[in-house]
């Protein structure tokens, strides 16, 4: 049963408490009761009975390789105890210290502790674990403040080459105050010089995205392919790593940007397309490298040092190990391929059939720590905008999710949030549109929602979505080529003679615009028509 709690509105002593029975509770199943000043609000659960009801398959999926000796019932008792245990520690993660420097004083749990910072329990934490920790820390340190305006210049009359976004903007950014950074809204704005651009998201948007692209071509050197790349074999072969050998004083100001760049895709919600390897991920989270993820970066190395451990079975021995092996000192391959030391004055000692056990110590020691100093200069800048301890919580699968968002662009989420103007679903054009998104590539996609919005990636969560996808039927030229505004998320879509029509016009737009050149036409247009809309924040930062 649960008692009613009411109170007299001014009053608030004992003797202003009225108790009443609510007697259509009496039989209920609670699991929690909450009471305010006024009311009571009690959270029911399934009943036991009906949970055993649940079905449980017989046998385990075959892609459950490591459950694949255990039955149905068996892992739906394992689900048990991790949804026990990511209770359990949801009601305590405000009380544990998180920060490195605390472990070493919690007494009887710095096991536990260990095994949460050092990552071999983050794997048994259900999502809610990570998930509602990091949105209490993001509401809690959030600020307000105006948004910096910043100059960039994509464009040059002299033909020359304009230096890349990234380099443009990185010495603006981080003289900013963490106040700006901890902003839910966009902490800086984009003027683009030579360009018809009024930054109310668009501009802001394009030049993120555009800088992510530097990142992961060879314009800048700071993101390295992975090694497996270079010799095609393995995995993350399309995947990104930091370069260990960009330790300059401003290579570490630049790493600093990019850890500014991971902390406000999360805080804003908007993601960034970045692709890095899953070791990066690790140890942006704070979980140290192992020899499986060097093997999945670099996989000739791996196999190089089991071949020399080995050696002796292949009936190799001292007398002819050098004959064998081509290495004459404790040197190895960096990620960059480029051959460095593995231990001091390496280059001294020589490496021979007895010692070859302490070479691979160090040369895998020298390779688990490569990144040490590029991956402390991004978590300086995450701190800027994050706090910290909380990623102790975060695995490295759910913290990419929330910094590069959906890998894959669903159409059907697009779709269940836009808004039509002049138009509707069941309009021949609109039909059309959604037609050909669906044949579209998944890097055609990408295209498509850079073309509308300036990002290439979508939240992970659909209801992040900040904006609303608008489609505006337009009475322009009959088969002319779509137009769009990034800042308010928005199609102009004309009227086409046929869908092959529409597809081939919409993918010259999306191949070929990479400027943003209209604004000043379109922002008069739309006071006259009432067209373009954004959000409350924008309006107040931007107009």
């Amino acid at each position: 049963s649960l008692l009613h709690c009411s109170l007299s509105p001014p009053l608030f002593s004992l003797s202003s408490i009225v108790l009443s029975l609510l007697c259509c509770l009496t039989h209920c199943d609670l699991f929690q009761v909450c009471a305010g000043r006024r009311h009571t609000c009690a959270s029911t659960i399934p009943s036991r009975r009906s949970r055993r009801g649940w079905k449980v398959s017989p046998a385990v999926p075959a892609q459950y390789t490591t459950l694949k000796s255990m039955t149905g019932s068996q892992c739906w008792a394992r689900l048990s105890i991790i949804q026990h245990f990511s209770a359990l520690l949801s009601q305590t993660g405000p009380f544990l210290h998180l920060s490195e420097s605390d472990v070493a004083v919690c007494g009887r749990f710095e096991v536990g502790l260990r095994g949460l910072m050092g990552g071999s329990v983050r794997q048994l934490f259900l999502p809610r674990v990570s998930s509602q920790p990091l949105q209490r820390a993001l509401s809690s340190t959030a600020t307000s403040s105006r948004s910096k305006e910043i100059i960039v210049r994509r464009l040059l009359q002299d033909g020359r080459k304009p230096k890349p976004n990234f380099t443009q903007i990185y010495p603006q950014i981080l003289p900013l105050s963490n106040d700006n950074f901890r902003s839910a809204n966009r902490p800086w704005r984009v003027k683009l010089i030579g360009e018809g651009a009024d930054d109310a998201g668009g501009a802001y948007d394009d030049t993120l995205t555009e800088m992510v692209e530097e990142l992961q071509s060879k314009t800048l050197n700071l993101l390295i392919p992975c090694p497996n790349a270079a010799s095609n074999v393995g995995f993350n072969t399309d995947r990104w790593i930091f370069n260990p050998e960009c330790v300059s004083e401003e290579n570490l100001k630049q790493f600093t940007f990019i850890g500014i760049l991971f902390g406000i895709a999360v805080r804003t919600k908007r993601p960034l397309s970045f692709s890095l390897a899953p070791a990066m991920w690790k140890l942006i989270v704070g979980i140290p490298l192992n020899m499986s993820d060097i093997e999945e970066m670099d996989l000739m190395f791996t196999q190089t040092l089991r071949g020399i451990e080995d050696i002796h079975l292949s009936g190799v021995t001292a007398e002819n190990f050098s004959e064998v092996i081509p290495l004459d000192c404790f040197e190895a391959q960096n990620s960059t391929g480029r051959f460095v030391s593995v231990a001091p004055a390496g280059c001294h000692i020589a490496l021979h059939f007895h010692n070859r056990k302490e070479y691979i110590k160090h040369a895998l020691e020298f390779r688990l720590h490569e990144f040490d100093k590029q991956v402390a200069a991004v978590r300086s800048g995450m701190a800027k905008v994050l706090p910290l301890a909380i990623l102790s919580l975060c695995t490295p699968a759910f913290f990419e999710q929330h910094v590069c968002g959906a890998t894959n662009i669903d159409i059907n989420v697009l779709r269940r949030g836009t808004r039509y103007r002049e138009c509707n679903a069941s309009t021949q054009r609109v039909t059309w549109l959604w037609q050909t998104l669906e044949a579209f590539t998944n890097e055609e996609r990408m295209l498509f929602l850079r073309f509308v919005s300036g990002r290439s990636r979508l939240p992970n969560n659909p209801a992040d979505i900040s904006q609303q996808f608008q489609i505006v039927a337009t009475s322009s030229r009959e088969n002319g080529l779509p137009t769009s505004q990034t800042c308010f998320f928005q199609l102009r879509l004309p009227n086409f003679t046929s869908q092959s029509i529409m597809a081939d016009k919409l993918r010259y737009s999306i191949n070929n615009c990479k400027c943003i050149d209209a604004d000043n036409y379109m922002l008069s247009r739309n006071r006259e028509d009432n067209i373009g809309q954004t959000d409350s924040d924008e309006d107040e930062t931007d107009d």
